[in-house]
């Protein structure tokens, strides 16, 4: 395993569409076809609570764009974290998380709690995925700080609302006071604009509500 680098990524926190579709992302083959168009570097295509590459493997080796595989983990208390090994035996660890969250949430959840990412995080990157730059965040970017050191990373990504650069400037002043580097991730939900009433759709499935009330 070639050795990971946050630096050199274009992409980070790509969701497959292929293991988990109700998440609501419905980009098909990220590292394929408007990566290849592109000529883009690095992609970190990412599962939520899974593991699973096998499709997005063969677009990578199809394009020639290197494929950095990770993990969304989406804890019980509420914390969201990229996880990314940096060499095999990291990955093992991962994979042996993820079966320790599977374990507990059976085969469509994954249960794992900021107690069980301690024990297993030797050799990963982290990067966490905050909501708002709350004292909530503040505490999890301590806990980031201390568990990865200098592979912890925040997630500054666009949401597209009301004061999105004010959240974002707070985020980084925040994320300065505990040392922890930001990194900017994209919220990917469709590869091309035909995809987006289908995106509605899966989104008001997941979170069971109707079109007509969400008022798309």
């Amino acid at each position: 395993m070639a050795p990971v680098s946050l630096v050199e990524a274009e992409d980070i926190g790509i969701v497959l569409a292929f293991s988990q579709p109700l998440v609501g992302r419905m980009t098909e083959f990220p590292v394929s076809r408007p990566g290849a168009k592109l000529d883009l570097g690095d992609q970190g295509g990412l599962d939520p609570g899974n593991i699973g590459t096998s499709g997005i493997g063969q677009a990578s080796r199809a394009t020639g764009l290197r494929l950095v595989v990770g993990c969304r983990l989406d804890l019980a208390d509420g914390m969201s974290v990229l996880v990314y090994p940096t060499d095999r035996a990291a990955y093992s660890r991962l994979t042996r998380l993820i079966t320790l969250g599977k374990s507990r949430g059976g085969k469509n959840n994954c249960i794992l709690h900021w107690d069980d990412v301690i024990a297993y995080a030797d050799g990963m990157i982290g990067i966490l995925v905050p909501d708002l730059p709350d004292d909530a965040c503040a505490i999890q970017l301590r806990k980031m700080a201390e568990l990865f050191g200098d592979r912890a990373y925040v997630s500054l990504c666009l949401r597209r609302r009301q004061n999105d650069q004010l959240r974002l400037h707070e985020m980084s002043n925040l994320a300065s006071r505990f040392k922890v580097k930001t990194v900017v991730t994209n919220d990917v939900l469709f590869h091309e604009p035909g995809r987006r009433q289908l995106q509605d759709i899966v989104t008001c499935i997941r979170t069971r509500t109707t079109i007509d009330d969400v008022g798309f």
